[in-house]
């Protein structure tokens, strides 16, 4: 497995075609494909079983740019330990990564925004003052 990537997409997949990010991040992915310089690591495309995302510290490494699919309910499960999309978070969090949301379809911020700050104070990896604050 390539673990020189400059972009990582991360999404929260629910095998709902409406509200799966997975589908997004497919459309996302590809388009970015045909621009040079460009390469992402999209897990659908790299990973052959969820062994792979063992090395998700290798991959992480070369990131510049977090791209995160933001659908209904991305961060529902951010509180739980074995959570991926809590795992590509932290991980991302603790290094000098870029993060880019792309709101998508039925996104609501103003429900997803409880969970993500919950996600924010729980998250060891990120210290941000303005959180104690809240």
């Amino acid at each position: 497995m390539n673990s020189n990537y400059n972009i990582f997409i991360c999404y929260r997949g629910d095998n709902d075609p409406h509200k799966d990010g997975k589908y997004i991040g497919l459309d996302v992915y590809s388009e970015l494909q045909k621009i040079d310089g460009f390469d992402c690591f999209f897990a659908p495309k790299h990973n052959k079983s969820n062994d792979d995302f063992k090395h998700i510290n290798a991959i992480l490494n070369t990131v510049k740019v977090a791209l995160l699919i933001l659908t209904d309910g991305f961060f529902d499960r951010c509180y739980e330990n074995d959570d991926i999309v809590k795992i590509e978070l932290d991980e991302i969090l603790k290094r000098d990564i870029a993060i880019i949301p792309i709101f998508v379809n039925n996104y609501n911020i103003q429900t997803d925004i409880k969970r993500f700050i919950n996600y924010l104070k729980s998250c060891q990896s990120c210290q941000i003052p303005i959180l104690n604050l809240i």
